[in-house]
């Protein structure tokens, strides 16, 4: 069975410390037998960089824990380690680095950033030959 979805999502880059907002809209389909199976199966992987006090990450957080899925969540903010790792992996991904934006997603090792929706992520999870373990 295939359910539409609405797509919305708030934007924040962060630049130089100075905030931009901006918001998408349209419609996306997702299966949800397949998702139903990936999830109960736990063969991907989804990671989460935030920062520690960004409203699109919390409601992010809410959505993912609302859908079941799974994430390691990294916040940037407050490990220069996990900035470097973003950073070296959109670089090898051939993404622009300048102005990170926050949520950015590594799904089944494919980045993912500019704050995702939950049906790009959900997508992304589905495609095949891209299952994480």
């Amino acid at each position: 069975m295939i359910k539409p979805l609405a797509v919305g999502a708030l934007l924040v880059g962060l630049g130089s410390l100075g905030y931009k907002s901006w918001s998408t809209g349209g419609t996306m389909q997702v299966e949800e037998a397949p998702m139903a199976a990936l999830l109960a199966s736990g063969k991907y992987k989804v990671v989460m960089y935030s920062l520690s006090d960004c409203s699109p990450c919390a409601k992010m957080r809410k959505v993912l824990l609302a859908e079941r899925i799974v994430v390691s969540e990294h916040f940037i903010d407050r490990n220069s380690d996990r900035m470097d790792e973003i950073i070296t992996k959109l670089k090898d991904a051939k993404r622009d680095t300048a102005g990170v934006v926050a949520p950015s997603f590594e799904v089944n090792g494919v980045m993912m950033p500019n704050s995702p929706t939950i049906e790009a992520i959900k997508a992304q999870m589905l495609r095949p030959g891209n299952r994480g373990s």
